[in-house]
Parts: C-alpha cells; structure tokens; sequence
C-alpha cells in the first residue's frame, strides 16, 4: 500500500532551484512537500559551483561605470559563445538579470559573504570582471547549499530524501501530483498537490565522454514528456576539455580552470609528461588551460 501525501505544492529536486522554490513558497503560506532523490543540499550539481557568475566591473579606480545594457552585453558574450550559440539566449538574459537583481542580494541578506575588498567592492578577476566568490574559491555551491539546507528545515518544509520521483500524475489534462519511491524503506509514495515544479536539472549523459554527478539522469524531463509536455534547450550544457572521461565506465569530478580572486592568475594543468596544452573557447576573450593526455 502506497503512503499519500497531500500538499499546496511539490517541488522535484533538491539542488538551488527547488531549494529556492521551495523557501519562497513556504514564506508565502503554501504547504510545500519536495521529493529528493539524494541529499537535499548535497546531491546534484548545485553543491560543486565554485564560483559566481558576477559579470561586473573589476576595481579599477580608471574604469568607467557601466550601464545594465553593458552588463547584459558582457554577460552574453561570456554564455552565448562559450556555449557556442547552443543556449537560448532570451533565456540566458532573463537568468542573469534575475540573477543579479534578486538571487545575489537574496543570498547576501541570508548571510552568505560574497569576497568584497575593504572598500566594500566585489572582488572579481581581472581584467574581465566575470567571477566573484561565496566566501573563498571553489566553495561557493557548498556555502549556499549548506544555508538553503537549514533554513529549508528551520521552517518545516516537509522534504523525503533519498526519494526518487517515477511518474508525474495528471487529471483533465493537468499535473496533480507525483508517485515515487523511498529506495531506502522500499516503499511507494503517491504526493497529490495542487501544483508541481520540476527542479531536477539537466543530464550528465547527453554527451559519450562528459562526467558528472549521479543524480544528473535528466528524469524530469522523461517524466515532463510522458505526459506530453513539449522540451526545449535540452543542448545547453557547458563543455570544457577537462571533465571528459574515457572509458564510458568512468564517472568522477573535474577540475576546471577558474580565475584566482582578484587577479588575473588561473590555475595550470599538467598531464604526467608535464606538458599542458590551452584550448579555445569560440569566444575570443576566453582562454582555458586544460590538461591533455
């Protein structure tokens, strides 16, 4: 016998999106139930961000003040081309403006200490000005998870971890609720809620040689076609040389090449012959030094 739930809403996926959805919605009085298929806050791909996509100016006392169409430029010109055109573009607009006009300010009024210099500025790298940094390099996704994590079961939102989500459930054409399975206990849940968000990401299987995290199965979006919704931007994923993985058996993390805060420094990969090599982005303003083996 399956256990029900019944809830406001239900939010799939436990990574920044659901987290985020599901505190705004509880702070607006919805009953709010989440269905985790790891660990909230320490599943998925939100916990490896290392840094912040800032896109603001650098502190340099000589350079001029830019306008938000400047901002939005420099913004599209980093995403669009290093994805080489793949991504929706109004869309990757829509998320950076959100981005720096709510999410960053929300983070920052929760507690999160994004680096700044004395001066109260934010340091980014030079001479570009595309990264800042929650707290310090490579720990800002487990700094913003951890905080999401607490502050999720500090209000009392009801989250099944360990809780993979098998089927959307709908009634006259729309979306009711969700099965799912407790892979712990062995046992069916059945959540009906009045709406649904799916926040399950993307998929880590796309691509032959990409690596990733486990969770990554793009599930949600066989769920969402099932029952016949329409997908898009299912190709925006972000490629560079130095998480591929062969043979296919391999699944383990990557190292990637940030810009060390505030300067103008990245980290060098070597292969064991000591030889690196630099590839190229489609912008020209990108270069990453990768390791080639």
């Amino acid at each position: 016998m399956a256990r029900q739930i019944d809830t406001d809403l239900l939010i799939v996926g436990g990574g920044g999106a659901g987290a985020k959805a599901a505190i705004e919605a509880q702070a607006r009085g919805l009953n709010v139930v989440m269905l985790v298929k790891g660990f909230l806050g320490r599943s998925g791909c939100s916990i490896f961000a290392g840094n912040l996509n800032w896109f603001g100016p650098p502190k340099d006392p000589n350079a001029p003040a830019q306008s938000e169409e400047e901002r939005q430029r420099r913004t599209m010109d980093f995403l669009a081309k290093y994805t080489h055109y793949l991504g929706d573009q109004e869309y990757m607009k829509n998320a950076a403006r959100f981005t720096f006009d709510h999410f960053y300010p929300w983070l920052e009024a929760q507690g999160l200490y994004v680096l700044r210099h004395d001066d109260g500025t934010i340091v980014v790298d030079l001479p570009l000005g595309t990264q800042a940094w929650g707290t310090k390099m490579g720990m800002s996704g487990q700094i913003i998870m951890d905080m999401m994590r607490k502050e999720i079961f500090r209000r009392g939102v009801t989250v099944l971890q360990e809780t993979a989500a098998t089927s959307l459930l709908t009634a006259d054409g729309e979306v009711v609720g969700a099965t799912a399975l407790d892979y712990r206990n062995g046992e069916q849940v059945v959540v009906r809620a009045k709406a649904t968000i799916l926040a399950t990401g993307h998929s880590n299987y796309l691509s032959l040689r990409s690596t990733g995290t486990r969770e990554g199965t793009g599930a949600g979006w066989i769920m969402a076609f099932r029952i016949g919704c329409t997908l898009k931007n299912l190709e925006m994923q972000w490629f560079h040389a130095s998480d591929l993985a062969w043979p296919r058996s391999w699944m383990r993390l990557h190292l990637y090449p940030n810009p060390a805060p505030g300067t103008a420094q990245r980290t060098h990969l070597h292969n064991r012959r000591e030889s690196s090599s630099s590839t190229e982005t489609s912008s020209p303003r990108i270069r990453c030094r990768t390791s080639c083996s």
